[in-house]
């Protein structure tokens, strides 16, 4: 990892841990870059503002989600068995459980107001894949059947 990458997850870090306890408004870069180290004008050379940071955070969290989706059909060859969709949806509440710290933020401060819209579109691009998944599925058995 990057010192830039280390940097901006240091901030990201510092700003999860501010806002359990404080509400986004009483929070400044300052108070941010005193728990990630480093001049407060440091904050400026990764994040416009407190908003642009909070995007950033849930931008995160949906790609590790969607990640977690993806990774998850590949070793499972695409198999969308309701045993498949139950033990996937079970690892989806285990992650949120894991991070439920993040959570929690994500869905209470006031920068956040835009997380569950976006975890919403994220649910429907999910579902379009499986959709999509089912469609190619039977249309591959489909073809074998006929080729073999």
């Amino acid at each position: 990892m990057s010192k830039n990458q280390k940097t901006r997850n240091n901030i990201k870090k510092a700003f999860l841990d501010l806002i359990k306890d404080e509400d986004f408004e009483s929070i400044n870069t300052k108070d941010i870059m005193d728990i990630a180290g480093g001049a407060r004008s440091n904050f400026y050379n990764y994040f416009s503002d407190k908003f642009e940071l909070c995007k950033a955070i849930m931008q995160d969290e949906l790609k590790q989600m969607e990640r977690l989706i993806n990774a998850f059909f590949r070793e499972r060859n695409n198999d969308l068995s309701p045993e498949n969709i139950y033990a996937l949806n079970l690892s989806r509440f285990q992650r949120v459980y894991e991070n439920r710290d993040l959570y929690k933020a994500l869905f209470s401060a006031e920068c956040f107001r835009d997380f569950p819209e976006m975890l919403r579109r994220s649910q429907n691009r999910i579902t379009e894949y499986t959709e999509n998944l089912t469609i190619k599925d039977l249309f591959v058995r489909r073809h074998r059947r006929q080729v073999f």
